[in-house]
């Protein structure tokens, strides 16, 4: 990540007030549920790209960790 992205994550984090839970995802060994549901909504973003509706309705049904 370079200096210009780190600064823009930063101003994001500070404007949506967000707190830090890497070690809470740690500890509760989510991370491979999490990677999964991620990687199955990249795979629907492409498929329903144009769809909305559909990619959204098919999103909560297959990424439930997620949702």
């Amino acid at each position: 990540m370079d200096d210009n992205a780190r600064l823009k994550l930063q101003q994001m984090i500070q404007t949506n007030n967000v707190s830090d839970q890497t070690g809470l995802i740690r500890d509760l060994k989510h991370s491979s549920l999490l990677r999964s549901d991620i990687q199955t909504m990249i795979r629907l973003k492409h498929k329903f790209n144009n769809d909305l509706n559909l990619l959204n309705e098919t999103a909560q049904k297959e990424c439930y960790f997620l949702f």
